[in-house]
């Protein structure tokens, strides 16, 4: 068996190709971040990434919104947005504590 290692972007100080360029110099398989929604950065950070060999776990952590409706359509543009890239696995942080497990429910069914 292969286990595979990604190194988590969030914290990193460095610019994204000095970054890259030392997680693969570390030996890891790829880096589990989030993606910026402007296309041109997004493009820019996955050609970094295949230009050091990395794969990509996607982070969505990005909704904040209290009322459900608008987490719910905050929530299903970043996942698809993620997806869009072809991500090895998506690291999710679904709902909120302050949503009941019926609200938390509504959102892991979007997510399936």
């Amino acid at each position: 068996m292969h286990i595979k290692f990604y190194a988590p972007e969030w914290g990193n100080a460095l610019p994204f190709a000095e970054f890259c360029q030392s997680v693969k110099a570390a030996g890891y398989d790829g880096v589990e971040m989030a993606l910026p929604l402007d296309p041109a950065e997004k493009k820019s950070l996955l050609g970094t990434l295949q230009q050091y060999g990395l794969e990509l776990i996607g982070q969505y952590w990005q909704s904040v919104e209290p009322d459900l409706d608008a987490h719910c359509r905050s929530y299903e543009t970043y996942l698809r947005h993620l997806i869009d890239a072809r991500p090895v696995l998506v690291n999710c942080q679904t709902g909120k504590d302050f949503f009941t497990p019926e609200q938390n429910r509504q959102l892991f069914d979007l997510a399936a």
